[in-house]
């Protein structure tokens, strides 16, 4: 088998989220690679993983940072437009609920980039985070 095709089949694995040593033990017995050419491989495609996760964690933290401040300015309108104490109507309710919406998809954004992007791990294929 040629060398890049095994290349392409460990940086698949390892993107598609296997365990590291179940893809050195995989290596070994399958394409008959010794344990330290095995690590080799699969330390460099773990790299590679890491790199792609920071990066989705710095869009994921942009993404949060952009959708707070959109929640921020809404937030402020829509209390802003509050001349007098009344009986708000249902519009303003909604309102109230799509900046709560918004507020709350900012704050999880910006968890899960900030935990991307500091760790670099993440379970899962990096092809299903976003």
């Amino acid at each position: 088998m040629r060398r890049d095709q095994i290349d392409d089949e460990v940086y698949a694995k390892v993107m598609w989220g296997d365990a590291p040593q179940d893809i050195v033990n995989w290596l070994v017995r399958e394409k008959r690679l010794t344990s330290a050419q095995a690590k080799v491989l699969v330390e460099d495609s773990v790299k590679e993983r890491r790199a792609e996760i920071r990066e989705l964690g710095i869009k994921n933290l942009l993404l949060g940072i952009c959708c707070l401040i959109v929640a921020g300015i809404l937030g402020f309108l829509v209390f802003a437009s509050y001349d007098e104490p009344r009986n708000p109507a249902r519009r303003e309710g909604t309102e109230i609920g799509f900046v709560l919406l918004i507020l709350g998809f900012g704050i999880h954004k910006t968890v899960v980039g900030l935990i991307r992007l500091l760790s670099g791990r993440s379970d899962g294929s990096v092809s299903d985070m976003w």
